[in-house]
């Protein structure tokens, strides 16, 4: 009995593999046990008559493209599709999704298996891409294309959520068109771009004109600061030397009044202007001829111009 019961719980114990999700399912019937909800990965005791359906919970990929993905990504071919103003083009996307865990159920009733489920996001993708494109001019795919692919990744949002799944991301990466309209867009953008380096060129060639203006005046704003500078440098310093001078002069005629004072004759009479211009012109032959006894021109005794050079 206790083997029996050993064996039976083992075959109650199931396992839903890892990066999946499950919903019990009963190996006799095949019927599928919705009400008791999903299964994370692990071991789970369902009873030895009931096992797991299976149901990838990481993130997949739908690519629209000619290239092979790799493994394990759904393939279709580029959506062929007409833009507002009526071009044929087709378009390169790739989606990713993942199923959302809680509503399982909802969408095992729309779909058994993945491979169902797939093919049901795919269709709605498909559907929602195309009405995406016709809202938008074929040229939107370059001159527009983060906006275009914006609305791309909206709509795969919204569409996925109404059949119980969740866009994760979108790329947008090719655009076929006709080749004469190809052509045709390529030249129309070449010549904008011209325009627009023109429209550059000129706009760097009138800033560089406005800031030589600039600088002109800068200049001229500098040459007037240095020349008023210079005329107040000149006013302080021809201020500056006439004050020196009146004041040397008048020093001197100080000096000359009290030498006018201290000198007089023997008579006690002051010197006149010819005896004082001759008494210094006296004073500086003696001064620079030091310890010498010869005196010319002198009218009189030289004790009377020793005594005066002792003052």
């Amino acid at each position: 009995v206790f083997i029996i019961l050993v064996s039976v719980l083992g075959a109650s114990a199931k396992k839903v593999q890892r990066y999946h999700c499950g919903l019990v399912r009963n190996s006799i019937t095949g019927r599928v046990a919705l009400e008791k909800g999903v299964y994370s990965s692990g071991v789970h005791f369902v009873g030895f008559w009931n096992g797991f359906l299976l149901f990838p919970s990481t993130i997949q990929t739908i690519q629209f493209s000619t290239e092979i993905p790799e493994i394990g990504v759904q393939q279709i071919a580029p959506l062929a599709l007409r833009s507002r103003d009526s071009m044929p083009l087709q378009l390169e996307i790739s989606v990713q999704y993942r199923r959302q865990k809680s509503q399982l159920p909802q969408l095992f009733q729309r779909a058994m298996t993945p491979r169902l489920q797939e093919n049901i996001f795919m269709s709605e993708l498909r559907a929602a891409f195309i009405k995406v494109m016709s809202q938008h001019e074929a040229k939107d795919c370059w001159t527009k294309r983060s906006k275009l692919e914006a609305d791309f990744f909206q709509a795969c949002q919204e569409t996925l959520a109404h059949v119980h799944a969740v866009c994760w991301g979108l790329q947008f990466y090719r655009s076929t068109m006709g080749t004469q309209y190809e052509q045709a867009l390529v030249t129309t953008q070449v010549q904008k771009q011209r325009e627009q380096f023109e429209q550059a060129r000129l706009d760097a060639a009138r800033i560089r004109a406005e800031t030589e203006v600039m600088l002109e005046a800068v200049r001229a704003n500098i040459s007037v600061f240095e020349t008023a500078a210079a005329a107040e440098r000149y006013q302080l310093i021809a201020g500056t030397q006439t004050r020196i001078d009146a004041r040397r002069v008048g020093a001197q005629a100080k000096v000359t009044s009290t030498v006018l004072e201290t000198l007089r004759i023997s008579s006690g009479i002051e010197l006149s202007g010819d005896q004082f211009s001759f008494y210094q012109q006296t004073l500086m032959l003696s001064s620079n001829l030091t310890g010498t006894h010869f005196l010319a021109g002198l009218s009189a005794p030289p004790s009377h111009v020793v005594a005066l050079s002792r003052l």
